[in-house]
């Protein structure tokens, strides 16, 4: 074999290789209007600070369709897992969906962009559908866009929520974690 065959060959066996990424920062995902993940809704934009709850306990986002309550909970939680998410998107007057999941401390930061550290086996989930940290059933997202529990369509009817987080709902939610709200 010819030094050119060698080097096509050594070349076309490491092609066949499979990639390994250990911890990539991102995976990006398709996007549309700008950089929005093709999963997340456009009324995520909408997504604001609508209230802060009793004692400092909870923070209510919403838009003009959809609204989410963050709330400590600890004594209705998991002890592992004291924040409740509860999330209701209405699709028309008579068509509305609702969840909720149950977040640790650690979920809510990486949720909202507080922190980018991720466990391993959520690669699968970022390798599909792109993104910087997700867990299965709770959350995924890319930069700023946030997706709960789950990537969608990014088109009407879909039951999950998206959220673009600003600055302010960064900060609030900081605060509340901190129990400074």
């Amino acid at each position: 074999m010819c030094k050119v065959e060698k080097l096509f060959e050594k070349d076309v066996r490491m092609k066949r290789k499979p990639k390994v990424r250990s911890h990539p920062r991102s995976y990006p995902p398709e996007t549309k209007m700008g950089d929005m993940p093709i999963w997340c809704h456009h009324h995520c934009y909408k997504m604001s600070i609508k209230g802060i709850g009793t004692w400092g306990k909870s923070v209510i986002l919403a838009g003009s369709a959809a609204e989410l309550h963050i709330a400590y909970e600890p004594n209705i939680a998991r002890a592992d897992a004291p924040w409740t998410l509860i999330w209701e998107i209405r699709h028309s007057p008579k068509e509305k969906v609702t969840g909720t999941v149950i977040f640790t401390t650690e979920d809510v930061r990486q949720a909202f962009g507080l922190t980018d550290n991720r466990p391993d086996e959520e690669n699968w989930l970022l390798e599909r559908f792109g993104g910087q940290v997700a867990s299965q059933g709770h959350y995924i997202r890319y930069g700023p866009y946030l997706n709960i529990p789950a990537p969608g369509t990014g088109h009407d009817g879909d039951p999950n929520i998206s959220i673009k987080i600003d600055q302010k709902i960064r900060r609030a939610v900081a605060r509340l974690i901190t129990g400074k709200l």
